[in-house]
């Protein structure tokens, strides 16, 4: 499959989700978010950057945010937050 296909997976899954599948604060804190195929469900660790999981897990941060629509700021990640990692 091609980066460009890929991405188009990435973000017709991501568009699928309702805001109740999303990871979001509930009363202070993070709901998982449920399973999806080729996506690998991360909980956000004290000191991680979206780069630094990117690296760990071979994937753009680019990607991260496209199979994360809700992260508008690649900077603003939360310690307890649900986030998808594209495994492919």
């Amino acid at each position: 499959m091609s980066e460009i296909e890929n991405m188009e997976n990435i973000e017709m899954i991501a568009e699928e989700l309702t805001d109740d599948q999303m990871s979001e604060v509930s009363g202070g804190v993070f709901r998982p978010l449920p399973e999806k195929e080729g996506f690998l469900v991360y909980q956000v660790q004290y000191r991680d950057a979206l780069s630094r999981i990117a690296r760990k897990y071979n994937t753009t941060v680019y990607r991260i945010m496209k199979a994360n629509p809700k992260i508008k700021d690649a900077n603003r990640i939360y310690t307890g937050q649900y986030i998808y990692i594209p495994m492919a």
